[in-house]
């Protein structure tokens, strides 16, 4: 996804919780909470709809600051594994005899 993919799909997701651009994350989930009370199927079978593309944007914007909030490389790769040194970290050399 291009970075302009990305702001495009940020921007429909806030809006189909009825947010603006600048929305954090609490506000995202109480919009969507109050979507899911009032749009579940289980209460309201005609806000279907409404209710899969609330969920979709919420999965989305949730995912995408769980994200960007991970741990780990930036350029998500494997981590190298710490490697176990045994011994001294600097050789012992024998002492000098003296002459």
């Amino acid at each position: 996804m291009t970075p302009i993919e990305k702001v495009r799909a940020r921007a429909e997701a806030l809006a189909d919780l009825g947010l603006g651009y600048y929305a954090t994350d609490r506000e995202i989930e109480q919009a969507w909470h109050h979507i899911a009370r009032t749009c579940h199927p289980d209460r309201d079978a005609a806000e279907i709809d409404r209710f899969t593309r609330a969920k979709l944007a919420r999965d989305f914007l949730i995912g995408e600051a769980r994200a960007s909030a991970a741990p780990g490389p930036a350029h998500g790769g494997i981590v190298p594994r710490r490697v176990r040194r045994r011994g001294p970290a600097t050789a012992v050399r024998p002492a000098m005899p003296a002459t």
